[in-house]
């Protein structure tokens, strides 16, 4: 190869890549970063993973009311059944104003020295003592019944994570008997 050519070669070869490493003209080069499409994309994925944290979230947080009212429906029974056991069968009085409050029967319930000892073990959110109802895991208040049970015997019913009996509570499902643990 002539030294002509070889210097024609390696001069176009310079040329071409400095031509190559610009921007055409007419053109201009997009600044670092990211396109709308791009952002789109990485905020519909975070709105999917917030959507999932979101509903799983509430999952537990009903699933753990469910099990603290369970958990407060076994104490106080056994306390029922510790004042029965103490009082000659005879259970603890329904409300007097017929609204199956439990405020009444926790009175009672905290006069029997025995059972007074089985609800020292409720949480302390649930009942502040005395003359006051008793709340399920959901900050509720509980309806206590005398003979509404299966079988006849005596229930606590919590409303369950809506909050409402809607009138007959043996027909919600979300509601949470004692008598069915």
């Amino acid at each position: 190869m002539s030294p002509m050519k070889a210097m024609t070669l390696q001069t176009w070869n310079s040329r071409s890549r400095s031509v190559r490493n610009r921007p055409r003209a007419g053109r201009h080069q997009a600044p670092d970063g990211f396109t709308i499409i791009e952002l789109l994309v990485v905020m519909a994925i975070i709105g999917i993973v917030l959507a999932l944290v979101m509903g799983v979230s509430r999952y537990i947080s009903v699933k753990a009311g469910k099990d603290k009212t369970v958990l407060i429906q076994r104490i106080v029974c056994k306390a029922i059944d510790t004042y029965r056991d103490e009082n000659n069968n005879a259970l603890p009085p329904e409300d007097s104003a017929d609204d199956h409050a439990t405020d009444d029967m926790m009175r009672d319930l905290s006069e029997c020295q025995a059972s007074a000892k089985v609800l020292s073990h409720l949480p302390a959110d649930c009942w502040t003592g005395g003359h006051n109802p008793i709340l399920d895991g959901f900050n509720r208040e509980m309806r206590y019944m005398q003979s509404e049970g299966l079988g006849g015997t005596y229930v606590l019913i919590s409303p369950g994570p809506d909050g409402e009996f809607n009138g007959d509570p043996d027909n919600e499902e979300d509601n949470i008997r004692s008598d069915r643990q």
